[in-house]
């Protein structure tokens, strides 16, 4: 089994149309932690293929998607202030391509 890693997405699309297609590729990728963040626990061919999805949905010369690496030190550490945030077990098994 391939080894998965922990990255957080977050977008800025400045299209609704383009902003609903973005939000519908990152959900077969990842758990939904606010309107345009999400978590991701996935191998690295998934994640080729999450950014290759999501480079044919969005406009370069406006839009914006950061992929960051979650380290597994710090990737159970994350916090938040408000409505609490899943750890990485509870969505680890949802993923699914």
């Amino acid at each position: 089994m391939a080894s998965r890693r922990s990255f957080l997405v977050a977008y800025d699309i400045r299209d609704p149309r383009r902003l609903r297609r973005v939000a519908k590729v990152m959900q077969d990728f990842g758990a939904r932690r606010q309107l345009s963040v999400f978590i991701c626990r996935i191998t690295g061919a998934q994640r080729v293929e999450m950014q290759r999805r999501l480079a044919a949905e969005i406009d370069r010369s406006v839009d914006q998607v950061l992929v960051l690496p979650l380290c597994e030190r710090c990737s159970p550490a994350l916090d938040a202030i408000g409505i609490p945030v899943a750890a990485n077990d509870e969505f680890d098994d949802t993923i699914i391509l």
